[in-house]
């Protein structure tokens, strides 16, 4: 199937798809390199190294659910019967949008980018919802 044949919401499947694959690939990059420059440094003028040791494993870990949940979707966007691994990925994609919602909403800290990973989170599993129900009955 290609592009062109997609019914509209395979096309927003396989695009924030393609954007979800970008956007892991950069967070897994950004947290390695965090973990990396961590366990150069010996001593930390300012910081905490547990606290930045987290934030590196807390990005290394959405940046890989965020990859594979491209993957899975690319794969879904090409052929709807494969839609349940996207599926399952978008859920824990946007469970951990909400968790980081009410963290930031807590922290009075709710910025457009906590917004903005809100909705694409919501636009992936709205339509991983709407073809796997589909698929399904």
């Amino acid at each position: 199937m290609d592009f062109k044949s997609m019914d509209t919401v395979g096309k927003i499947i396989f695009i924030t798809s393609v954007f979800l694959i970008i956007a892991g690939l950069i967070s897994l990059m950004l947290g390695g390199s965090a973990l990396v420059a961590l366990a150069s440094v010996t001593e930390l003028a300012e910081g905490d190294p547990a606290a930045i040791m987290k934030a590196a494993i807390a990005m290394l870990a959405s940046g890989l659910i965020s990859l594979l949940t491209g993957v899975f979707g690319i794969r879904a966007a090409l052929n709807p019967r494969k839609i349940l691994g996207y599926f399952i990925f978008a859920c824990i994609l946007m469970a951990i949008s909400v968790v980081g919602l009410i963290s930031a909403l807590i922290r009075s800290e709710f910025t457009l980018g906590v917004l903005a990973n809100l909705a694409l989170s919501g636009i992936v599993f709205f339509s991983g919802l709407e073809v796997f129900v589909r698929e399904r009955m």
